[in-house]
């Protein structure tokens, strides 16, 4: 079982989350539904790189 966090809530196999690279440090981000369709921040925990 894979379990993530996206603005300090677990995803845990939630079907409509997305995993991507961060474009600075190339760290595995994953972001929920919720958190995309609401343009939500996110910051990389490896980098501190923050995304739209």
């Amino acid at each position: 079982m894979q379990v993530k966090f996206d603005n300090n809530q677990k995803l845990i196999n939630e079907p409509a989350h997305i995993t991507f690279k961060c474009p600075m440090c190339d760290a595995e981000i994953s972001r929920s539904k919720e958190a995309r369709v609401l343009g939500k921040k996110y910051t990389c925990p490896s980098c501190g790189f923050v995304g739209p």
